[in-house]
């Protein structure tokens, strides 16, 4: 029976439409999109019919491929032979070589469904198929564009274009290296995926990424375990014929209408189609594991998310059969990006639907998303000759690196320990030596300095001034009290000045008058002395008469001659404590008691490598901090001697501290804002901002501001939020998620930032190492250290009384006190006088803050003696607490003046309750008038003053404030009352707290006096 026209036609149709599903195989790679002819020229067969009812659904193809009962899709007997293809159009693999290029998205970081459209339509200009890859292992998601290297360069222009955020990372051969990991199992599944229904009819588009498909997609392979792999690929390029024009042709009738009668929505349909732009495309599942079975449950997992893109009455994609599929064929274009079979008609909305970057809404364990982001260094930082370490963007390294001019600038370095802030330092210190610069070095813990020492080449081994405390037998000399010029003496005075007030636990302007003019004393007379000669010249009448011989300056005389008798002896007892404490260690002592010590102006403008070891486990934090700081401050006084130099004339010198904040003074503010153009610059490094913060809030903001250069390593949660204004594309998520190593630096402005990797400095061999320590450590003891024996017996021969030991024939001789004229006082009676008054002072202290401690706990205060409050403000004498009661109570036996202090620091620790706890009853109330006038109303009424007796009546008040609580315990409320005690059965209390104090005071006293 000869066919009718109208079953020609259909007949004609179909045969030309089925190019576009994507199921055709062919014994070659072939050209993604379908051979291109106008539907009118293409030869009408009638053996070309379709049994649409042998077409395999989606899952069941996947499995009848186990069960050998699978379906050719395509019609055997069609006959392609009046079709031609030009197969030489598809390059073959030796042609071009495949990058791979790794997209890691920022957690957070989300995408519009138009940017990504955008993206697809630009890829279509690519000369060669693209490949969008979802590799998923037991440990690692990657999503992965896999283009020809022709490509590479217009692909990675437009993703930095489109998501300049993104990190990218280029590959080659990521895909084979994990199929050859597991290739001892089973053979890897491949299942490819095709049109259902006629082409022209679309696939469900999505409006939007939330929800994802990728998250289904991440989903499906979340389960992949050890020895195994899943994957997507999908293989596209833009259509080059005009196939849009064609499908509205194949559809309409003469009139416009639909072709098909019965179907009049395919005309809609395919107007919808053709309304964006057209590739032809490759979809393919991929399992490798060590089981048929367990791969198909991969492919299947996966398979079940693409049935999510099936539209109702219009278009899904099945898997399709491989019999005419080779395996090895199959297997060679999966790995290298071809295919055997033509790709499907899809459009941009069809296509963008599953090819695309995960969305905000995407969560996968493995798709690493905090991988950090990374930015190009500017020009500014690159060719310079002090190298930071390597800027990685893009998978390009480039070396940075600051100019000199740049780092004299200063350097700030922040981040966690641990993060690679003391080998960024190392490598800084390594350059600097070889270029012949001058470096100091101050190291709280000394395995910074050892590194060093291993890296100085021997012909700076002579440059090298090593000061190390814990060098017992040769310790270097250290003169603070010298000073060549009237700025060096300011200086000298203010840093030593703040450096005393810092570690006092009190001081006045009495203690800050009497240092600083016994710093003049010194630095104004014509012998000089050391730091042991200044507690001598405070404590020695006789010495200071004689010293004074030697002041030239008439006002310091006078002072210490005239204003000083009048001071009460106890006012300077906190800083003869420090005095004390500071020279006590023999370590410490041994290098202050040198008079000839450091030229610090010679080492300045000698380049000379001064390394200073202050190793906290040997010598003590507090005296590591206290000659860390004098050392700074000597480092600035011959800073700023330069000002007598030339510009020329001043070498570039560089001071490089570890652990910023232990040696925080005046003058590292003043280096920070000013040394620069003395060629002097700060490298300084620390933990966190905190650290500086409580020690000088000035310094800290001078450092954020002034500071040139800045390298964060990871941060804290509060660091980073507090410097990410900083930088004008990294955020506080990205300072808080670097790995060791990796940091974010910012040169000289907020849009200068960029993300650096540190590189190790070399190794060094031990024996070599070994060899280059014991050498410097030689020398610079030959030319810098002197004898202990001979600085000991300079002390001793100093002292104004030597200690005698008792020969063992002597007998003990009973000491007869005779009274002493008081006509005319000895210096001897005074000192015994203000030592008692200090030991009285100090005493009475004591007792009353056990007093005030055992008083309140004895009503069920919590008492702490000594609280420290927030920021290392100070302390608290004693805090009490009670339920939600906070008291601070202070010890009044010095000025009333210091006691002005003790309040405002109490109250910005937050305390309502200030209570100050006076000896006597004319003593408090001469404060309480002093205080009461000085003090704001709104303060006054959070400010109590008390005799001790005073003190147990409040204390008992407050208790009964709170006389009713109600609380639950165990599922029952329980009211708790709290009466007031009677004042006899408190004078009971009070009479015998003060009487277990008093006796031990006493025993602690008798106990003193028998050792």
């Amino acid at each position: 029976m000869i066919p009718s026209s109208s079953e020609n036609l259909t007949s004609q149709f179909y045969k030309w439409e089925h190019f576009g599903r994507g199921w055709y195989v062919y014994g070659q790679p072939v050209q993604l999109e379908p051979p291109f002819a106008p539907l009118l020229q293409i030869p009408v067969s009638p053996d070309l019919a379709i049994d649409d009812g042998r077409e395999p659904t989606l899952l069941s193809s996947i499995a009848d491929m186990f069960r050998s009962k699978s379906t050719q899709v395509q019609n055997e007997d069609t006959d392609l032979s009046d079709i031609s293809i030009d197969r030489s159009a598809f390059p073959s693999e030796d042609m071009y070589t495949l990058s791979e290029i790794q997209i890691n998205v920022p957690k957070g970081q989300d995408t519009s469904i138009d940017t990504a459209e955008s993206f697809l339509v630009m890829l279509s200009n690519c000369r060669l198929p693209i490949c969008y890859e979802v590799i998923s292992t037991h440990d690692k998601t990657v999503i992965q564009i896999t283009c020809r290297q022709p490509d590479e360069s217009y692909v990675l222009n437009q993703v930095k274009a489109f998501y300049p955020e993104v990190v990218l990372t280029i590959e080659q051969g990521y895909l084979i290296k994990k199929y050859q990991e597991y290739d001892g199992f089973q053979e890897m599944l491949i299942v490819d995926f095709g049109l259902s229904d006629e082409f022209m009819c679309p696939l469900q588009s999505v409006r939007g990424f939330n929800p994802d498909l990728l998250s289904s997609i991440a989903g499906a392979l979340e389960g992949i375990e050890s020895g195994e792999m899943g994957a997507i690929q999908v293989l596209f390029q833009g259509v080059k014929n005009p196939w849009a024009k064609e499908m509205l042709h194949a559809v309409q009738d003469d009139s416009g209408g639909c072709f098909f009668s019965d179907a009049p929505e395919i005309l809609s349909l395919t107007r919808e189609k053709v309304a964006s732009p057209l590739f032809s495309v490759v979809i393919r599942v991929l399992a490798q594991s060590e089981s048929n079975e367990r791969s198909l449950e991969i492919v299947q997992s996966v398979a079940g998310v693409l049935k999510l893109l099936s539209r109702p009455s219009s278009n899904e994609l099945i898997a399709l059969s491989n019999d005419k599929y080779p395996y090895d064929a199959h297997l060679f274009g999966v790995l290298h990006r071809n295919s055997h079979r033509l790709g499907m008609i899809l459009n941009s909305k069809e296509l963008v639907s599953l090819v695309h970057l995960p969305s905000a809404s995407v969560v996968s364990e493995k798709l690493g998303r905090d991988l950090g982001k990374t930015k190009k260094a500017p020009d500014a930082v690159c060719n310079n000759e002090y190298v930071l370490g390597v800027n990685l963007h893009h998978s390009k390294e480039t070396e940075v690196g600051l100019s000199a001019e740049q780092k004299l600038r200063h350097i700030h370095v922040i981040g966690a320990t641990g993060m690679g802030k003391s080998v960024f330092l190392l490598n800084q210190i390594i350059q600097d030596i070889e270029k012949g610069n001058g470096i100091a070095v101050l190291d709280p813990h000394g395995d910074l300095i050892d590194n060093v020492l291993s890296h100085i080449p021997d012909h700076r081994h002579k440059d090298v001034v090593l000061v190390d405390p814990s060098d017992y037998d040769y310790p270097v000399g250290f003169n603070l009290l010298t000073a060549h010029s009237e700025i060096e003496k300011i200086v000298l005075s203010s840093d030593l000045i703040a450096l005393f007030q810092r570690i006092a636990t009190s001081w006045g302007d009495v203690m800050t008058s009497v240092l600083s003019n016994a710093i003049s004393a010194f630095l104004e007379s014509d012998k000089g002395g050391t730091l042991l000669d200044l507690r001598r010249f405070l404590v020695e009448q006789k010495f200071r008469d004689t010293f004074m011989k030697t002041v030239r300056d008439p006002s310091v005389v006078y002072y210490w001659e005239n204003e000083f008798p009048h001071l009460k002896s106890h006012s300077i007892a906190p800083l003869l404590t420090r005095l004390n404490t500071f020279l006590r260690p023999k370590l410490i002592r041994n290098m202050m008691a040198q008079k000839e010590g450091l030229d610090f102006n010679s080492i300045l403008d000698g380049g000379k490598i001064l390394l200073v070891k202050l190793s906290q486990g040997l010598i003590g934090s507090e005296n590591s901090y206290l000659l860390g700081t004098l050392i700074v401050s000597k480092l600035h006084q011959a800073v700023m001697a330069r000002q007598a130099k030339s510009d020329a004339s001043r070498n570039n010198y560089f001071l490089y501290v570890d652990e910023f904040q232990n040696f925080i003074t005046k003058s590292m503010e003043d280096i920070l804002s000013g040394a620069r153009k003395y060629h002097f610059g700060l490298v300084a490094a620390h933990q966190n901002l905190d650290q500086i913060q409580k020690q000088d809030s000035e310094v800290a903001n001078s450092i954020i501001s002034n500071a040139g250069t800045r390298i964060c390593f990871r941060l804290g949660d509060f660091d980073a939020k507090k410097l990410e204004d900083g930088f004008s594309y990294f955020s506080s998520s990205d300072l808080q998620n670097l790995n060791i190593g990796e940091a974010i630096v910012r040169v000289d402005k907020r849009d200068s930032d960029f993300n650096l990797v540190t590189v190790l400095p070399d190794k060094v061999d031990k024996n070599i190492a070994s060899e280059r320590k014991a050498n410097i450590i030689r020398l610079s003891r030959d030319k810098y250290g002197e004898n202990r024996e001979n600085i000991e017996k300079g002390i001793a021969d100093n002292l104004v009384s030597h200690i005698h030991p008792i020969s063992e024939k002597e007998e003990p001789q009973a000491i007869v006190e005779q009274p002493v004229a008081d006509d005319k006082p000895s210096i001897e009676r005074d000192e015994i006088q203000k030592v008692e008054s200090e030991r009285k002072g100090i005493t009475e202290h004591r007792y009353l803050q056990t007093y005030v401690k055992k008083l309140a706990e004895s009503r069920g205060f919590k008492a702490t003696i000594e609280q420290e409050v927030p920021h290392g403000k100070g302390r608290v004498d004693v805090a009490l607490e009670l339920g939600e009661i906070r008291i601070a109570c202070e010890i009044s036996v010095t000025t009333k003046e210091y006691e002005i202090k003790n309040i405002e620091k109490c109250l910005t620790a937050g305390y309502k309750i200030v209570v100050v706890c006076s000896s006597g009853e004319h003593h408090a109330n001469s404060l309480k008038e002093f205080l009461y006038s000085n003090l704001t109303p709104s303060v006054q009424s959070m400010v109590k003053v008390f005799t001790k007796g005073q003190l147990a009546f409040f204390l008992d008040q407050q208790i009964a404030q709170i006389a009713s609580i109600e609380k639950r315990t165990k599922g029952y409320r329980v009211k708790s009352k709290y009466n007031a005690i009677p004042e006899s059965e408190m004078d009971k209390k009070r009479d015998s707290v003060s009487k277990v104090i008093l006796d031990a005071m006493k025993r602690k006293k008798k106990s003193e006096r028998n050792k």
